[in-house]
């Protein structure tokens, strides 16, 4: 009996193999982004018109360090969020970070009356994408105003200084 039960469990018979092939291959469906779909990683970022030059001459010419927060000795980086839509509108704008002082409706004022950006890019469509972008309010010695400017989703970072007497 024992010789019989070895006999039936050969190795035929212990192993299925699959039917057709494991290693089909389906092919990759690439639909068109949906217009309300917000991205925050994209192939080509959001970018401001003219590039980081012109970011932080709008910037430097638009920000006013508000007097509360001088007065105070109030400084420190303002985050924003906003969407930048597939026109290169901003909308959607959320304080993350706010110092105080108005510092943060200073910040969001300057970019929601700026102007539209270009849009960022993915499979070569124009797409809806979500930012943050910090500014950095600070105050010096000699009653500078110093504006730390960062473009967008970038680790480089350009500094800003200019007199607070000008900009008010």
């Amino acid at each position: 009996m024992i010789i019989a039960l070895i006999v039936s469990c050969e190795d035929a018979e212990m192993f299925v193999e699959p039917e057709g092939n494991d290693y089909e291959v389906g092919s990759t469906i690439h639909e068109k982004p949906s217009d309300d779909q917000v991205f925050l990683v994209v192939e080509k970022d959001p970018s401001f018109p003219g590039g980081m030059k012109a970011y932080n001459k709008y910037l430097l010419t638009n920000l006013k360090y508000p007097q509360e927060a001088r007065a105070k000795g109030i400084e420190g980086n303002v985050y924003i969020s906003f969407i930048v839509d597939t026109d290169g509108s901003l909308s959607d704008f959320e304080l993350l970070k706010n110092p105080g002082g108005g510092l943060g409706a200073e910040a969001l004022r300057v970019y929601m009356d700026g102007p539209n950006w270009v849009p960022g890019m993915q499979r070569n469509q124009a797409v809806k994408t979500r930012l943050t972008a910090r500014v950095a309010f600070r105050l010096d010695d000699e009653n500078l105003k110093s504006i730390h400017v960062q473009e967008p989703n970038k680790e480089e970072e350009e500094i800003l200084v200019f007199e607070t007497e000008g900009n008010n």
